[in-house]
């Protein structure tokens, strides 16, 4: 009887526990079930809220990561934010933040984080604690950096009659996954897989396969991070083989220097054409400016000649030898006769 009390004493203590150490030393703190996903650069919001909720304003609040409980990426204390011991790199980066548009903030227990301006050291578990008087509670969130990298590269190889195509890129956060498939979408494995780190910490990564040109037509590379966000190329390897592969004949590389050949003589003639139109056209319109002005002097009009017309005083003393004026008072020289109606002579 005395072994089946105490059994039934400690079930009990069992089943209150959480509510006895809730209400003795402990806050209900709560964050999100999964993780957080960021991009550098871009800014986030860490929930962290009290459930049932509480008024913390009066109490301090602590966000920090792993083993560095010391200095913090945010610390509230006396109703204010402190910055005396922070983190260096989370500077004017950290922000007490509310964990929807509707929260009421510290007064209802919220006390999510924001960061801003992130970057790939952000990612990792930040923990969210808070203290009072006589009670304290943590609990511990993670942040997950996201970086797509660029659009594969495919490179294509000739190679004891198959085709060896590579994929390549970089830039990405974290290894990315990679999916080769056929044109009909029947995926298969590749030859190989290298993953590399670059110098800033993004992710490079090359694949490769050996295929037919007889089995495959078109093959494509996909790389990505989560379903649904992907970075795709595709090349047509039949197209390539027979490119690449001259025919027994030899026709093959002939016809490949003849289009060559076409090509660049069409270009060239293209380029003539261009040119012959564009100086012609400069031509014709130098001539007929030309034109114009033979016109104009070759027809003067006597009637605004005369409207010009001035009284000239001359020097007899100062005049040039090759003037001479003759009986009508029209002054000439060897070239030109000028008719002049109101000619007077001044002598000293």
């Amino acid at each position: 009887m005395r072994l089946q009390d105490e059994m039934l004493t400690f079930a009990v203590i069992m089943l209150l526990w959480p509510q006895l150490t809730q209400g003795s030393g402990s806050l209900p703190v709560k964050v999100a079930n999964t993780a957080v996903i960021g991009r550098p650069g871009s800014s986030v919001v860490l929930p962290c809220w009290l459930d049932p909720s509480l008024d913390v304003s009066p109490m301090e609040i602590r966000w920090y990561r792993p083993h560095k409980f010391g200095t913090p990426v945010l610390f509230y204390r006396d109703h204010k934010i402190t910055t005396d011991d922070q983190d260096e790199s989370y500077r004017n980066r950290s922000f007490l933040a509310l964990r929807e548009p509707q929260s009421a903030g510290l007064k209802v227990g919220d006390l999510s984080l924001r960061l801003d301006n992130l970057n790939t050291d952000d990612e990792g578990t930040f923990h969210c604690f808070v203290s009072g008087v006589n009670r304290y509670g943590s609990a511990a969130t993670t942040l997950n950096i996201t970086v797509q990298g660029s659009s594969p590269v495919l490179s294509v190889q000739s190679k004891d009659g198959l085709m060896n195509v590579s994929c390549s890129s970089c830039g990405w956060h974290p290894q990315p996954r990679i999916n080769w498939k056929s044109k009909r979408n029947t995926t298969f494995h590749p030859g190989g897989l290298i993953y590399s780190q670059a110098e800033n910490k993004l992710t490079c990564v090359q694949s490769w396969a050996l295929l037919s040109p007889s089995n495959f037509h078109q093959v494509s590379c996909s790389l990505f991070i989560s379903e649904g966000d992907e970075r795709e190329s595709t090349v047509d390897i039949q197209t390539i083989s027979r490119l690449m592969v001259p025919a027994e004949d030899g026709s093959g590389s002939w016809k490949a220097l003849f289009a060559v050949a076409l090509l660049a003589a069409l270009a060239m003639i293209g380029v003539s054409v261009f040119l012959y139109r564009k100086y012609k056209s400069g031509y014709m319109r130098a001539k007929a400016d030309e034109e114009d002005q033979l016109t104009v002097f070759s027809n003067p009009n006597m009637a605004d000649l005369r409207k010009l017309a001035v009284s000239i005083t001359l020097d007899s003393s100062n005049i040039c030898p090759d003037l001479i004026i003759n009986s009508d008072r029209n002054l000439m020289n060897r070239l030109v006769s000028i008719s002049i109606q109101n000619l007077k002579f001044h002598s000293q």
